[in-house]
């Protein structure tokens, strides 16, 4: 029969023999603000309802803040999905500062160059698919 405190001693030292194998490999170094910038990019949307024109078209989005807040709390998701849908981990480390200038991704409204949504349903209007036999 095991001890519980033999136990831990096996789990540490399965645990320490595993650190000096990672102190091994090589690993990216990823700075935060590239993960934020990756986040806030301009992203297409195509097959996007648009009521100003009633029918799908490309749409570009972008995620901006409209308030600052004091902090800030970051989910950071080192998961993808591989071949065959299997879900498979980055073996990165992440750089994050004690401070990090959000400023730039501020929100100041509508650009210029954008085209505002007329205001409509909540849903977005359209042809709905599920909607569709009702």
């Amino acid at each position: 029969m095991t001890t519980p405190s033999a136990a831990a001693a096996a789990d540490d030292a399965a645990a320490l023999a595993k650190l000096r194998d990672d102190a091994n490999v090589v690993r990216p170094l990823v700075p935060l603000q590239r993960c934020v910038e990756a986040y806030a990019a301009p992203a297409r949307i195509d097959g996007f309802y648009s009521a100003a024109v009633n029918a799908r078209t490309t749409a570009e989005k972008r995620t901006r803040l409209a308030t600052m807040p004091p902090y800030l709390a970051v989910f950071v998701n080192r998961f993808y999905v591989g071949d065959g849908w299997v879900p498979k981990k980055l073996d990165v480390l992440l750089d994050v500062p004690l401070e990090l200038d959000l400023e730039w991704l501020r929100g100041t409204g509508a650009r210029d160059d954008e085209q505002l949504l007329p205001d409509g349903d909540a849903d977005g209007g359209g042809d709905n698919d599920a909607d569709a036999d009702a």
